[in-house]
């Protein structure tokens, strides 16, 4: 059984992966995200208020990556910093609410393979 973080919705590679991640990539459009960007967000809702070196060594990235990663997650209103400390603020939790939503209104057979 593979385990999946807090923010992801489902599995990569099967038809509903697939499908999910579709409409994953919609809703990342809809809300200014890209892969790396996704990353540090994924890493955040697992260890919230974590600084900039923990994140890189969560998402393999250097520390002046995750920086500037943290720098657009604030400008996009997702994270809040308190000295080194990156927090996520309500509209990443909201943000999180509609990236699953997206995933659950994709349609699947789970006999489909």
């Amino acid at each position: 059984m593979t385990l999946y973080t807090a923010f992801e919705m489902t599995p990569p590679l099967t038809d509903l992966g697939q499908a999910a991640a579709a409409a994953r990539e919609a809703a990342f459009d809809l809300y200014a995200l890209d892969g790396p960007t996704y990353g540090v967000l994924v890493a955040l809702f697992e260890a919230d208020g974590a600084t900039p070196d923990a994140l890189g060594a969560r998402v393999s990235a250097p520390r002046e990556a995750v920086d500037g990663l943290l720098g657009t997650l604030g400008r996009l209103g997702y994270v809040e910093r308190d000295g080194e400390a990156a927090w996520l603020t309500g509209e990443a939790f909201g943000l999180r609410r509609a990236v699953r939503r997206a995933g659950e209104r994709v349609p699947f057979r789970r006999d489909a393979h």
